[in-house]
């Protein structure tokens, strides 16, 4: 009876450990936001610098705190991602900017009616 015993017992401790998310799930969630700007336009991965300062996990989402550094040059730029938890993989539901603006920099989202009170150039 007790041979019989350990085999079960090791399989489900096996089993157990498989299931389980890592105690630091940031590995992954930064591979995740990763993936998710490599499939954004026009932005140049290679000459910025993505460190990961913080992550938050509850249950199946979770919040990331990233900050963005130019590798030559002088800034940076925080943004928080909010990620889901679908099918054992982490997916970038939302980023948004942290960080105030430059003095005189533009809204990010302009209102509706700027692009008609905008002048019309010819090509």
């Amino acid at each position: 009876m007790r041979a019989a015993f350990v085999p079960l017992a090791l399989f489900v401790l096996a089993l157990s450990a498989c299931q389980q998310e890592p105690a630091n799930p940031k590995a992954k969630i930064e591979a995740a936001i990763h993936d998710h700007l490599s499939k954004q336009s026009g932005l140049a991965l290679d000459k910025m610098e993505m460190e990961v300062q913080q992550v938050d996990v509850r249950g199946d989402t979770a919040e990331a705190r990233v900050v963005f550094r130019i590798k030559q040059g002088e800034g940076e730029m925080l943004f928080r991602y909010l990620l889901r938890r679908e099918d054992g993989h982490w997916v970038v539901e939302r980023g948004t900017s942290g960080g105030a603006l430059p003095p005189g920099h533009p809204p990010m989202t302009p209102s509706p009616e700027t692009p008609e009170k905008l002048p019309r150039t010819s090509n």
